[in-house]
């Protein structure tokens, strides 16, 4: 019997020396799930994204992918297995093409032994020549293969952000991760990203979690969304049941005025 759930955090916790940055965070994430983790700066969300991809180990609890207990791997253990991930700050291989930076990212599903590699074997080319292929139809997927051959640096901001995810989703992951993916993009690329999203999830039957400070964004197209402040989870929900909620508009906007005088 499959596990029901992709992705399990379990009471994770985050401290580097005094300061606890994420306390006893607990996800769940289903197959086919479009999931957001918002809250305000400072709230613990790539923290925990850290410990979720194998960047920081937690300091407390686990987490859990197809069941199996991660918590203690590395970043490129937790890759093979599954789960990509972007960043906040785009980081793309700048100086490589934009097919070149796919084709990196995807020798960790289509890799060859070291004597296949050596020997350049029957099946060392042909699983270089389905990893090609896979990543032009990527680009075909993303609308970069007219650009397949440009150095990745020379791309217009909107479509580095693309590159990066389909970079990540060169991996054939099952989970990916978002973090502030529509960061410094104009209205219209936040649309276009907003689609692509959306996207993805439908055609790739895949999960996503997602961390993003366009509200907007957010509730156009996650299914359930968690709001983290000062690394504690403070509410869970459907998008609804999230704007309204008292201590997530506490969060974002302050206590009101006649609290703040007592």
């Amino acid at each position: 019997m499959s596990h029901p759930y992709i992705l399990e955090a379990d009471q994770i916790t985050m401290k580097f020396g005094g300061l606890t940055a994420v306390n006893k965070l607990s996800l769940k994430i289903l197959p086919g799930d479009l999931v957001g983790l918002i809250g305000p700066n400072g709230a613990g969300k790539t923290t925990a994204f850290n410990m979720l991809t194998g960047i920081y180990h937690p300091t407390e609890g686990e987490v859990r992918l197809l069941g199996e207990n991660i918590s203690k791997l590395r970043p490129y253990q937790i890759t093979k297995r599954g789960v990509a991930r972007t960043f906040q700050n785009i980081r793309l291989f700048k100086e490589m093409t934009v097919l070149e930076n796919l084709l990196v990212a995807g020798q960790s599903t289509y890799q060859s032994g070291l004597i296949s590699s050596i020997l350049k074997t029957s099946q060392f080319k042909k699983n270089e020549e389905a990893l090609r292929n896979h990543c032009l139809e990527l680009l075909k997927i993303f609308k970069l293969e007219k650009k397949s051959q440009f150095l990745s640096k020379n791309l217009p901001y909107g479509e580095q952000r693309r590159l990066e995810i389909a970079r990540a989703m060169a991996t054939s992951p099952q989970l990916l991760l978002l973090d502030e993916p529509a960061a410094g993009m104009n209205p219209q690329e936040t649309k276009e990203l907003t689609e692509l999203i959306r996207f993805i999830r439908n055609h790739f039957k895949m999960a996503i979690l997602l961390i993003e400070h366009d509200m907007g964004l957010v509730m156009d197209v996650c299914d359930r969304i968690s709001v983290l402040d000062y690394g504690e989870l403070i509410a869970y929900g459907n998008p609804k049941e999230i704007q309204n909620n008292p201590k997530v508009i506490e969060a974002y906007l302050g206590p009101k005025e006649e609290e703040k005088d007592l």
